[in-house]
């Protein structure tokens, strides 16, 4: 892995999110070992792929006693709900970002995907999601992977999902950290 400490992906972030980011790209070079990217085809859901790398990253912070997982989840609704607000009608629904070119938009959709996660993971445990990328290693359907790895249908998830995201936050949030 590489760090290119002089792009501006990497300064414009304070110290907290980029060891959030170091956490969040680990985890990809884990989801390459098990195969669950980096094959021939374009399996499983891109934001399943990016949200779970987020919400580990956030968890590892949490973990080092940095940031509670609860404030990164408050910094991650805020922003999806800003953007909301100041560019309506906001992102789409997570069943639209399930390729990498439909995820590549602008607007936080990487917050977006992390509440999902972050969602499935009150109900699972991280061992879900590896559940789910073993499953897209050997060739399951996304949707047949996401109802053996977290106990529910992609459709019931997502007819739910919006429900779950639009909890209140407060107004103001301390998030760059």
């Amino acid at each position: 892995m590489t760090i290119c400490v002089a792009n501006q992906g990497w300064t414009v972030h304070g110290p907290v999110t980029r060891r959030k980011i170091i956490i969040h790209e680990v985890f990809h070079l884990l989801q390459f070992e098990q195969r669950w990217i980096g094959g021939p085809q374009p399996a499983g859901l891109h934001w399943m792929i990016e949200g779970a790398a987020e919400y580990l990253g956030w968890l590892g912070i949490a973990n080092q006693g940095v940031v509670p997982i609860s404030t990164a989840r408050g910094c991650m609704l805020k922003e999806v709900t800003d953007f909301a607000t100041n560019q309506p009608p906001g992102l789409p629904d997570l069943n639209l970002l399930e390729t990498a070119q439909s995820f590549s938009r602008p607007g936080p959709v990487y917050p977006l995907a992390m509440l999902g996660v972050q969602q499935l993971m009150n109900s699972s445990s991280a061992d879900a999601l590896l559940t789910y990328g073993a499953a897209i290693a050997a060739g399951n359907t996304a949707e047949s992977a996401f109802q053996n790895a977290f106990g529910t249908s992609l459709p019931a998830f997502y007819q739910q999902f919006p429900t779950w995201k639009a909890l209140p936050v407060p107004a103001t949030y301390e998030c760059r950290l």
